[in-house]
C-alpha cells in the first residue's frame, strides 16, 4: 500500500502558476463577494484570525469549487486550460490538520516583518487536491521550473488576487515520515509561491544590478551556450568522470551560473555533467528572469550537499551571485537558513 502511495505522492508533486498581468491592478469584488467572502473566512481559527487582522489575507478553507475558483481561473486564461480540473475539498475532521500544514510548509520561512507578507494575495484558498488530465499546458511557465515538477497534479495556483494550495493529508503523512518527501513538498510550495509573488509584482526591479553586470555572464542572457563554451577548453574528459561530448558543468557554473533540474535544458534522469550537449543550438543562457528564479530555484530545491560541495561552492562567481540573491532574501524576511541550512557558506563567504 505504501508503495502505491509513493507513486501518487510522485505523481502529486507538481507546482503553480499565476494567471495574472503583473501590470493590472488588484481586482476588486463585488459588495456581495465581500459579503460572502466574509462568512467563508473561519475567525475562530488562530492561523486564519491572525492573518486576516495583520496582513488583511483571507484564508478559505473549502472554497466554492465553482464559484471561488474555476469561475477566476477563466480570467485571461484559456478555457480547455481548466475545463477538466477536479477539485478535491477538505475532509471536515482534516481542517485543522491543513492549517496547520499551511503554517509548517510556507508561512513559518517568513518572518514576522516580512515585507512579501504584505504582497501576499488577498485571499488563500485551501483543498485536500487539484488534478487535471494534463498540465503540459504550463511546461513554459514557472509551474515547470521546479526541480520536483511533475504532471498531472496541481499543489498551487495562483489568479488575479487569490491563490489555492493542496494539502492532501495521505500523502503529507508520508513525509512526516520521510524527510526527503517532506523537504521535496515543501520545495515545490514555497518556490512556486514566492516567484509568483516575484513575477506579480514585477519585484526583479529590486534585484541589485551587480547581480546581472558580473563581468564573466554580462551579455550571456539569451545567446547560445556553445558559443561561448567552444572558445576555450570546455568539454569533458572520460578519464574524470565527464562526458567529452559534453561542456563540462563546472566551466557552466564557474562563470557564476545556477544549473537545475530544466535549465538551461532538461536534465533528465542523468546528472550536471551530462546537461551541456556539444554544440546543441538548443541550449542558450537563460534571460534574466528565469537566471535570477534559478537561484531561488538552488535556495528552495536544491538541498543536494554535493552539488554544493562539488560545484557551487567551487565558484567565485556564483558565490557573490548568490551572495547577492540571499541579501535580497533577507530583505524580504525569507529565512532561507530554515530551508537549506547550507546556504550559509554563501551569506558568510
Amino acid at each position: 500500500m505504501k508503495k502505491i502511495l509513493y507513486v501518487a505522492f510522485s505523481l502529486f508533486l507538481a507546482c503553480g502558476v499565476v494567471s495574472c498581468d503583473k501590470n493590472e491592478d488588484k481586482l476588486t469584488q463585488s459588495n456581495l463577494e465581500v459579503d460572502r467572502l466574509s462568512a467563508q473566512v473561519d475567525l475562530t481559527k488562530p492561523i486564519v484570525k491572525e492573518y486576516k487582522e495583520k496582513y488583511d489575507v483571507n484564508i478559505v478553507y473549502n472554497p466554492d469549487v465553482v464559484a471561488d475558483i474555476k469561475s477566476q481561473m477563466l480570467s485571461g486564461t484559456p478555457h480547455q486550460i481548466w475545463n477538466d480540473m477536479d477539485i478535491t475539498l477538505i475532509d471536515g475532521a482534516n481542517v485543522d490538520f491543513t492549517l496547520d500544514k499551511l503554517e509548517e510548509y510556507v508561512l513559518d520561512y517568513f518572518t514576522e516583518t516580512s515585507v512579501l507578507k504584505q504582497k501576499f494575495p488577498g485571499i488563500i484558498y485551501l483543498v485536500d487536491y487539484v488534478k487535471k488530465a494534463s498540465a503540459t499546458h504550463f511546461d513554459a511557465t514557472i509551474i515547470g521550473e521546479s526541480t520536483y515538477k511533475i504532471t498531472n497534479h496541481i499543489t498551487a495556483i495562483g489568479t488575479d488576487y487569490f491563490y489555492l494550495f493542496g494539502f492532501n493529508k495521505e500523502l503529507i503523512d508520508m513525509g512526516a515520515e520521510d524527510e526527503k518527501i517532506f523537504d521535496q513538498m515543501r520545495s515545490i510550495y514555497l518556490y512556486n509561491f514566492i516567484c509568483a509573488i516575484v513575477d506579480k509584482y514585477d519585484l526583479y526591479s529590486e534585484i541589485p544590478e551587480e547581480f546581472y553586470l558580473l563581468p564573466a555572464i554580462n551579455g550571456l542572457h539569451g545567446t547560445l551556450v556553445a558559443e561561448l563554451a567552444n572558445k576555450g577548453n570546455n568539454l569533458g574528459d572520460e578519464t574524470n568522470g565527464t562526458s567529452k561530448d559534453h561542456y563540462k558543468a563546472s566551466w557552466y557554473m564557474g562563470l557564476g551560473m545556477a544549473m537545475t533540474k530544466y535549465s538551461p535544458i532538461s536534465l533528465g534522469a542523468g546528472d550536471f555533467n551530462k546537461v551541456l550537449k556539444k554544440d546543441d543550438e538548443y541550449i542558450r543562457f537563460p534571460n534574466k528572469e528565469r537566471d535570477f528564479r534559478n537561484f531561488l530555484n538552488v535556495v528552495f530545491c536544491d538541498l543536494n550537499s554535493d552539488n554544493i560541495a562539488n560545484y557551487y561552492s567551487k565558484s567565485a562567481n556564483f558565490k557573490i551571485r548568490m551572495k547577492i540573491v540571499l541579501e535580497l532574501l533577507d530583505k524580504w524576511g525569507v529565512d532561507y537558513i530554515k530551508i537549506n541550512p547550507e546556504l550559509a557558506i554563501f551569506k558568510n563567504s
